[in-house]
């Protein structure tokens, strides 16, 4: 679906296990799609002593050469931390800081893979919010009670793709964090992000 501005749009929840063939390496990592196109991302802590923080592209790809499968639980999650534009992240010491790191997408490609005339160069940045331990846990429970909650109406409007939107969501303390950062920070999305937001 093509998304458009809206001030209540949709929100997707998701698990990062689902979206990778249900590998119990993605355990933990929950993803949100706001208006079906902007991402952000819940995550437990993974090894920082090993790739990094925020992620290091030179750590994950000397750790895991391009074109390797992911085996470990705390690649996963490096890995998967580097999508941006906004993340979650458990990261006890740092609570409550606002974190960034710039990636290029050849950070991440293979050469071999790089189609001719396309800029893989071109900057994006990703914003890490640091989190207790105790907030990933509410806020991977409520993601879990957003993604089993079951609907025993026949009306559209009570219907998942209906009801799950910024106004009946926002009494969660996820949605509510991400509503907040947005609105707090505009410089976590880019102008386009921003007007699919109504922001």
């Amino acid at each position: 679906m093509k998304p458009i501005p809206q001030a209540n749009y949709p929100i997707k929840v998701f698990t990062h296990t689902a979206e990778n063939e249900g590998s119990d390496l993605y355990d933990g990592i929950y993803g949100l799609r706001l208006n079906y196109s902007i991402r952000v991302c819940l995550c437990p802590r993974y090894d920082t002593m090993a790739y990094g923080f925020p992620p290091d592209p030179a750590l994950l790809n000397a750790l895991h050469p391009m074109g390797e499968e992911i085996v470990t639980v705390d690649a996963a999650r490096a890995f998967t931390l580097t999508a941006g534009p906004l993340v979650l992240l458990e990261q006890e010491a740092q609570a409550g800081q606002l974190l960034q790191r710039a990636y290029t997408v050849s950070d991440f490609l293979d050469p071999a893979e790089a189609l001719p005339g396309l800029n893989y160069d071109e900057q994006y940045t990703v914003f890490f919010y640091c989190l207790t331990q105790a907030e990933y846990r509410q806020y991977a429970t409520e993601l879990e009670a957003i993604m089993n909650r079951e609907f025993s109406s026949t009306t559209v409007e009570d219907q998942p793709q209906s009801y799950n939107k910024l106004s009946n969501l926002r009494h969660f303390g996820v949605i509510a964090r991400v509503d907040e950062l947005l609105r707090t920070y505009p410089h976590l999305l880019s102008d386009y992000e921003r007007e699919m937001l109504a922001l």
